[in-house]
Order: C-alpha cells, then structure tokens, then sequence
C-alpha cells in the first residue's frame, strides 16, 4: 500500500512535470510564429526599400557626392548616405537577428519536444509495469478466491457426510431400541 501510494506520488510529479513541458512547448510555438511574422514583414519591408531604389535610382552615391555644388552640400549628402547605409545596415542585422531568433526557437521546440518523450517514456513503463502487476495480483486473488471455494464445497461434502452419519447413527440407535423394547415386551408376555 506505501508503494502504491509513493508511486502515484511519482506519476502525479511526472504528470504534472509533462504538463509544464507541454506549455513551455506551446509558449515556443506562440514565440515561433511571431518571430516568422516579424521576419515576414522585415523581408517586405526591405523589398520595398530595394525595389524602390532600383527603381529611383539613376545616379549612385558617388555621383550624388560628385555633383554637390559646395564643399556643404558634399557634407551633407555625405551625412544623409552614411544614415541611409546605417539605417540599411541595422535593418539588415535586424532581419539576420530574427532569422536566427526563429533558428534558436525551433531548435528549442525540438529540443523541449524530445524532451517530453523523453518524460514521457518511464511513465509510459511505469504504468505497463504496475499493470503488469495489478494483472498479477489479481490473478493470485483469483487463485485464492477458487481454493476457497473448494475449501467451502469440501467443508459442505464433510458436513453432509457427518448429518448422513448421524442420521445412519440414530436410525441404528432407533433399531436397537426397537429391538430392546420388542425383545423386553417379548420376555413380559412369555
């Protein structure tokens, strides 16, 4: 019985261990799809900014710093190219963080998946186990169950011989008694 109760102990904290697995494993998938959709409109975003300018584009950086009119004009447009390529730049770093941010997040999903076979399997084992045993028991308590039946139906024979043996004793016993009271009642008429 304190084996039994220290098991279902064991199963609860599995139980309750594989349930907590079971919500880190949704909390991944939620980080997942949100780390895919923030990539999704990070890859739209730099399309645009790409299409739009190739498509504006006709003169290069260089030309627009070689067409400045004043030494002023050069500072600025060399200011605004190195904000344009910053701002290009940390969108691009961005894009690859989220990229490997979804890298890490399925990974993780994976990783905390096989965790939960793995939790799962000795739970799995331990229960064939009790099974197994319960199946056992049972089977002993139907063993008994049969002997005692068999003690109860022999102990039923026994008690039916004793009343047929002393139903035979008392119908000897009512015999000699008969034959006594006969042979007396014989010896008084004689």
């Amino acid at each position: 019985d304190g084996s039994l109760t220290k098991l279902e102990g064991e199963l609860d904290q599995l139980s309750a261990q594989i349930g907590t697995k079971e919500q880190e494993i949704s909390d991944t998938g939620v980080a997942l799809e949100q780390a895919k959709e923030t990539e999704n409109k990070q890859y739209a975003d730099m399309k645009l900014r790409i299409k739009y300018m190739y498509e504006q584009g006709k003169t290069s950086y260089i030309d627009m710093l070689f067409q400045s009119a004043d030494m002023v004009q050069l500072m600025n447009r060399a200011e605004y190219i190195n904000k344009i390529s910053d701002y290009d730049r940390k969108k691009m770093d961005e894009y690859e963080e989220t990229r490997q941010t979804i890298a890490d997040e399925e990974q993780k999903l994976k990783t905390d998946r096989e965790a939960l076979l793995t939790m799962q399997e000795p739970v799995r084992t331990l229960r064939a186990q009790k099974n197994k045993e319960m199946q056992n028991y049972a089977s002993q308590i139907d063993t008994a169950q049969g002997q005692v039946d068999q003690y109860n139906a022999d102990l039923s024979a026994q008690e039916n011989k004793i009343k047929q043996i002393e139903a035979e004793i008392r119908r000897k016993e009512e015999e000699e008694r008969k034959k006594a009271e006969a042979a007396r009642k014989a010896e008084e008429e004689a």
